[in-house]
């Protein structure tokens, strides 16, 4: 099962990112009108840097760069399979029966799980966005295609890594959450009014010394984990402070009590950008982490 469990991981990944690459490939170029993206060497807006929210008509062609969707490909296996084998070791292995989870009320975690997946594939969308347009599509199509990336990797840490973990399972809210988190930032692009807000994500504790493997795997360690919905109030050109709403858990008894949060705090690309927005552009993978001053809410 567990050679099987690999052959469908590296089949589906490679499969995925070379068909999701490769779809225009018979297409022919074509100019269309379409709305300059926030580019990353701007960094106008450091939470919506990747979102396409400045309307100015220019035309442009597109066309598929073949050889970066192969390596493209490659990376998506290599990176799949040490993905595989980091979650064996930190969630154990993928070893016994198909079975189902129940993790919305099952788990003594009260949803912290679900925010969890919600915050990280809405981040992760918005992630894959410049990397499919550096492989040369459009904007619009390289949001869609970053988030169809990010719900497929979603899909494959439920099924077949937890769904045949014994301790583990296949879990339909956290399914639904990762579709949430994804139809999220696919809405926040079409919708420029939702351009300043952002889910976010701040620990009580450096997570390697709050964790065993650098990511939440018992309820303690998700105890760690703060999960924010922020907003940047925009005024002139101060754009780094953001305000946050935070929610979390702790097992300080048998049953598990919730946590709520205010917060004010900034990332470290806005800090960056401060002393240079070309370097900042460097550090936009980290923007999902909230560098906060908050306070527990009684």
């Amino acid at each position: 099962m567990k050679s099987l469990i690999r052959v469908i991981i590296v089949g589906l990944l490679f499969f995925s990112s070379y068909q999701l690459s490769f779809a225009q490939g018979n297409f022919q170029p074509v100019s269309i009108e379409f709305q300059v993206q926030a580019d990353l060497a701007k960094l106008s807006e450091p939470d919506t840097a990747m979102l396409n929210h400045r309307s100015v008509p220019v035309t442009g062609s597109y066309k598929l760069n073949q050889k970066k969707a192969l390596w493209f490909g490659l990376g998506n296996v290599a990176f799949g399979l040490a993905g595989y084998f980091w979650s064996q070791e930190a969630w154990g292995t993928s070893s016994g029966k198909f079975h189902w989870k129940k993790d919305w009320t099952g788990d003594n975690l009260a949803q912290n799980d679900e925010m969890s997946h919600t915050v990280a594939s809405y981040n992760f969308s918005r992630y894959f966005q410049p990397v499919y347009r550096w492989l040369g599509l459009s904007p619009n199509r390289s949001m869609t295609f970053g988030t169809l990336h990010s719900a497929l990797l979603g899909t494959f840490i439920e099924y077949p890594i937890d769904a045949y973990n014994p301790l583990q399972g296949l879990g339909v809210s956290d399914l639904i959450a990762n579709n949430i988190g994804c139809g999220l930032a696919l809405g926040q692009y079409h919708l420029p009014a939702l351009k300043n807000f952002g889910l976010k994500l701040s620990f009580k504790q450096a997570p390697w010394i709050a964790t065993s493997h650098g990511i939440a795997g018992t309820a303690e360690e998700f105890d760690n984990d703060i999960y924010w919905l922020t907003f940047r109030p925009v005024y002139k050109k101060v754009d780094f402070v953001q305000f946050g709403l935070g929610y979390s858990t702790n097992h300080y008894r048998i049953e598990v009590e919730r946590e709520y949060y205010i917060g004010v705090g900034t990332t470290l690309p806005d800090v960056a950008k401060i002393f240079s927005p070309k370097a900042a552009k460097w550090f936009l993978p980290l923007d999902m982490f909230y560098l906060e001053f908050h306070h527990r809410l009684e």
